[in-house]
């Protein structure tokens, strides 16, 4: 007979079977209680790649700057009607000697050419302008839709 501290080893082990079988009893009874459940009821979690949604480029999202058509160089230097200080400014009193001097045909149809070159360079310039905004609205668009795209991809479940 063995006596000391192994024969209290031994008294130790056979008093806690009881509370080992005692555990074992209640997991296994509450592991019956778990509702059943199939894979498709947890959502898998998607790829780093996957939910990347691409977006429109920054340039594209900024606002853009007014044609510069000429109106700054070539506006009319005279001044409104209702601006009267301007206008006080802008009359130049001629000495009373002077007589007033009709223009040339020569200058008339200069000034008239003039004008017209002007009016055509602003209308040329404003077309290009509208071919570039138009372009850039459709590269925005495109952009856009691509971005809607990708998001509705995501959103769509995977099976």
């Amino acid at each position: 007979m063995q006596s000391g501290p192994c024969r209290a080893q031994a008294g130790s082990l056979a008093a806690s079977r009881p509370l080992v079988l005692a555990i074992a009893v209640l997991g296994a009874a509450a592991s019956g209680c778990a509702p059943l459940y199939h894979d498709d009821d947890f959502v898998r979690p998607r790829t780093r790649s996957a939910s990347r949604v691409p977006l429109p480029k920054a340039a594209l999202l900024t606002p853009q700057a007014p044609p510069d058509c000429g109106e700054a160089k070539t506006a009319d230097a005279r001044p409104a009607a209702g601006d009267s200080k301007r206008m006080a400014s802008a009359v130049v009193r001629e000495p009373a000697s002077a007589a007033p001097v009709p223009p040339s045909p020569d200058a008339e149809r200069n000034a008239e050419l003039a004008l017209r070159i002007k009016l055509e360079y602003e209308r040329e310039c404003y077309r290009q302008a509208e071919m570039r905004v138009r372009e850039r609205l459709h590269q925005l668009q495109s952009s856009v839709g691509e971005t809607v795209k990708s998001v509705n991809r995501t959103e769509q479940p995977t099976r």
